[in-house]
């Protein structure tokens, strides 16, 4: 059985280098990086590893890991590849640090990560870097949390929602379904209705 990287853009190579600094506790041998097949190119590699087509993927040879930024691509692709019976790894990268957090199928933790404790990560989810998730928050399925961004304790953010870079969101704090949040907001009021939003200096801007 091996890993399969699905993408080959900015993010999968976050995600390979995160695998690379497991070393010898990442018990499955990397297949490459997949892609759809119109964007393969004969003999193209990454890393050294090819770049194939996702059409060369089996479920008695692959474990997957969707490695890519854009939700609802994302999102679309768990749900035809779940549909096929593909198991899906979660990465967390060493250089993260983890308590008694609940990680569903598919996620990244990325380095410099901090979830402390009770926290749950719904399924194929981005913790990205240096973001932290204090005490009992929930992140639902398919959310990405952006570099540098801060939850407090007890913080629940509704699935495909997008909390931008350097966001600090006050404890006890709702955020709905499908939410984008702007980069460096701060959100101290829940926030119920879909859409994107920027908040600064208690300014609440919705796009």
């Amino acid at each position: 059985m091996k890993l399969a990287i699905i993408g080959a853009g900015g993010h999968a190579k976050e995600v390979y280098h995160s695998i690379m600094r497991q070393g010898d506790s990442q018990p499955l041998e990397l297949a490459g990086f997949f892609v759809e097949p119109e964007y393969v190119t004969e003999g193209s590699t990454l890393y050294e590893l090819p770049i194939r087509s996702v059409e060369e993927l089996d479920t008695e040879s692959h474990w997957v890991h969707i490695a890519v930024g854009n939700i609802d691509f994302r999102a679309r692709l768990f749900a035809n590849m779940k549909e096929f019976g593909f198991n899906f790894a979660t990465i967390i990268d060493p250089q993260s640090v983890v308590a008694n957090a609940d990680i569903q199928e598919g996620s990244y933790i990325a380095p410099g990560v901090i979830l402390t404790a009770d926290v749950r990560i719904g399924k194929c989810c981005i913790i990205n870097t240096g973001a932290i998730v204090s005490h009992e928050c929930v992140v639902e399925d398919f959310c990405n949390i952006s570099p540098g961004a801060v939850l407090c304790g007890n913080v629940r953010i509704g699935e495909r929602s997008l909390i931008g870079a350097g966001s600090l969101i006050r404890e006890k704090t709702w955020i709905r379904d499908n939410v984008t949040l702007g980069m460096g907001s701060v959100v101290t009021k829940n926030i119920l209705d879909p859409g994107t939003y920027v908040i600064h200096d208690s300014v609440t801007k919705k796009l």
